[in-house]
């Protein structure tokens, strides 16, 4: 090599082959040329993108302006994937399988026959039965307080004792307790055979002895039949009774 500042050591393309010694000058020679070569093998066999006379270049445009739109591309077919997921899970609301009545209706189909639910029973409201229904089972003198119920004393009593903390009488609040909207109207069913004031009195005096389902015992006192009076009694009960035939 003329460069080579050791004459005589230096085989530029031999030591590339076995591994002999190679001098600076003649490895950045060799390294430049080797570039050269390339560069012209790449521009022989691979067209231009970029030059206007490029037929590759509307190709090129094109792709780059997906690219740049493709995150709105992609949302808007999640999107459309999303709708038709969620068209699929829609339940039907006359399959049989959503029914209460589910054995039934089968029931029905393996005979042949066509299911035809019960008419649904009406319960019976506060204002269809007659005074002495309503009172019935419960102490004469106790009876006697409720017909004499004062609701405005019943309205102090429920606020300093902290009835109205958990009954409340709007009938979307009923999380700690069962609402007092209807109340006059729901106990008049709340437990068979029992008259709507009876059941009133013994929620306040034994709590315990009936839950309405879905809630706890345990919550309410159980100390009230010692520290409320007879009259206390009749009139809450009175203004419990009182609390019926509201709109839903």
């Amino acid at each position: 090599m003329a460069n080579c500042l050791r004459v005589g050591e230096c085989d530029t393309l031999g030591a590339y082959a076995i591994g002999r010694h190679v001098c600076f000058a003649c490895r950045r020679a060799a390294q430049r040329t080797t570039q050269r070569i390339v560069q012209r093998t790449v521009r022989m066999k691979l067209p231009s993108f970029h030059t206007k006379t490029s037929p590759y270049r509307e190709d090129l445009m094109t792709f780059q302006r997906t690219g740049r739109n493709a995150p709105a591309i992609a949302v808007a077919l999640f999107g459309l994937l999303l709708i038709l997921l969620l068209g699929a899970c829609a339940p039907d609301a006359s399959a049989a399988i959503l029914s209460p009545a589910l054995g039934d209706v089968l029931e029905a189909e393996a005979a042949g026959e066509v299911y035809v639910a019960a008419p649904a029973v009406e319960l019976p409201k506060l204002a269809d039965l007659p005074p002495e229904e309503v009172a019935e089972g419960m102490p004469a003198d106790l009876a006697e307080a409720v017909a004499n119920g004062n609701v405005d004393n019943a309205l102090t009593l429920v606020a300093s004792r902290g009835c109205i903390g958990c009954h409340q009488l709007d009938p979307a609040n009923q999380l700690v307790a069962p609402t007092w909207h209807n109340v006059g109207d729901t106990a008049v069913s709340r437990i068979p055979g029992m008259s709507p004031g009876e059941y009133l009195h013994q929620s306040i005096l034994k709590p315990n002895d009936f839950i309405v389902e879905g809630y706890l015992a345990n919550i309410m006192p159980q100390t009230y039949g010692d520290q409320l009076t007879t009259q206390d009694f009749g009139d809450i009960i009175a203004y419990l009774l009182s609390q019926n035939g509201q709109p839903e």
